[in-house]
């Protein structure tokens, strides 16, 4: 009788892999990798089995970001870990069990699954200085001047991104204590928004200073 395909096993320990060529071989399809700044050096184990031409395959990765040295070139360490399944059963599919790295002034945690057409990422991001954060913003913004934005307390945004046949879709709560912006001091913002390919929609959004306030709702 005819034989099914053959089973394949891997076992790799990885270490000193650099961060900076994964990110620009990434922005060849994702141009936004291209400006993040991080500066990392990788290492951990990775597992994977599959059959024939990658059929079946079920792969995990254990990875540590270490940071340290002297960054150059306007890069910023980054230190962290990075716990993942990827498998094939059809069609890839990314399962990041917790990835929780964090530069200088910023921390960031993201969980969930990134599939074709049935896809769900939640993201907890936290910063203290805006310039970490500054080229990749910009860069999704399509800025044409540089956003005159300056922290002065931490920034906070929860976010959930999911991408279904029926569309994709953004839902962030956005916090911030004292900031400034334009010249202008502010004490506090907060607002909870929705981003999808038929609308944009602004709810309690509140911005403070001294004892004035502004508040919000549009879409």
């Amino acid at each position: 009788p005819p034989h099914g395909p053959s089973a394949f096993s891997l076992r790799a320990q990885v270490q000193g892999v650099q961060f900076r060529p994964v990110l620009a071989s990434l922005s060849r399809n994702y141009p936004v990798f291209n400006h993040l700044p991080w500066s990392s050096s990788v290492g951990g184990t990775v597992n994977a089995s599959w059959k024939g031409s990658w059929q079946k395959l079920d792969s995990q990765f254990a990875l540590d970001f270490r940071g340290g040295g002297n960054p150059t070139g306007g890069t910023l360490p980054l230190n962290g870990s990075l716990r993942a399944k990827l498998t094939r059963d059809g069609s890839l599919a990314l399962q990041i069990q917790s990835l929780d790295a964090h530069t200088p002034h910023s921390s960031f945690q993201v969980q969930g699954t990134v599939a074709a057409g049935r896809s769900q990422l939640t993201a907890e991001i936290k910063t203290s200085d805006f310039e970490e954060w500054r080229a990749p913003v910009e860069f999704l913004a399509r800025a044409t001047q540089p956003f005159p934005l300056k922290l002065n307390d931490e920034l906070a945004i929860s976010a959930t991104w999911t991408d279904m046949p029926e569309g994709s879709e953004l839902r962030e709560r956005i916090s911030s204590g004292r900031f400034a912006y334009g010249g202008w001091n502010w004490d506090e913002f907060s607002a909870q928004t929705v981003f999808n390919a038929h609308s944009v929609q602004i709810s309690d959004a509140t911005l403070r200073r001294d004892k004035s306030s502004l508040r919000l709702d549009a879409s």
